[in-house]
């Protein structure tokens, strides 16, 4: 049976170090060459469930074999990008199970707002490169002898996949909902009820979007009762 992807979550965080160790220690395609600390393991993991960045883990058995995460930049003019870092287990490799995990990660991230997402690969990491690209990742630029370990050098590539925006037959953007910003789908997905039946109901546009944008519940809509006057009904 092929390993589950699914988000990362507090019952996996420590079989996530132990899978983040092993990789680690093999001294090839990590910035990391030992053992990961399980508290900033811990750190970092909650942090990103916290903040809602991607971070996704393949289990076999319940066993971490593989990871992608993406952290948001928190940096002001940078937010708008995510750094992705991944990895598999060595007897998993070959099986698809990286591809499926990086997708998984960026369809998260294109949902939650990011446009740009980046990545560092040492250019001996061919198979990794190979699936960058693949995944439509184009190299920026190229560090040379940026890495010196056990007396050989690797250079660094740089590289980055940008989000271009999904337009809809009209020319407007598609939001996650799949449908324009403002528009009777993208309301009806936010609020989760058919937005026209609630105009009807004699419900304004006003609360209606109130809810669509988060600053009210609809229950709380409910409890306000209709507002739209006895003109906006005719």
């Amino acid at each position: 049976m092929a390993p589950i992807i699914a988000p990362i979550s507090e019952a996996t965080i420590d079989s996530y170090n132990g899978c983040l160790s092993a990789v680690a220690q093999e001294r090839l395609w990590l910035g990391l060459v030992g053992p990961a600390d399980l508290e900033r393991s811990r750190s970092f993991v909650r942090a990103n469930i916290q903040l809602g960045n991607p971070h996704f883990v393949a289990t076999d058995d319940e066993r971490v074999v593989g990871w992608c995460d993406i952290t948001r930049n928190k940096l002001e003019g940078f937010r708008h990008c995510g750094e992705l870092g991944m990895g598999v287990l060595k007897e998993y490799r070959g099986q698809g199970i990286g591809e499926r995990l990086a997708r998984a990660a960026l369809q998260q991230a294109r949902v939650a707002g990011l446009e740009r997402v980046e990545l560092v690969v040492y250019a001996s990491n061919e198979p990794a490169i190979k699936l960058y690209e693949k995944l439509g990742f184009a190299v920026e630029g190229l560090h040379r002898r940026a890495r010196k370990l056990d007396g050989r050098y690797d250079d660094v590539i740089s590289m980055a996949l940008l989000f271009e925006p999904k337009l809809d037959s009209l020319g407007r953007e598609v939001t996650e909902t799949g449908f324009a910003a403002g528009t009777i789908g993208d309301l009806s997905m936010r609020v989760g009820e058919d937005v026209r039946d609630l105009h009807n109901m004699g419900y304004d546009w006003g609360q209606i979007t109130n809810v669509a944008r988060g600053r009210m519940t609809l229950e709380e809509m409910w409890k306000q009762g209709p507002r739209r006057g006895d003109k906006d009904q005719q």
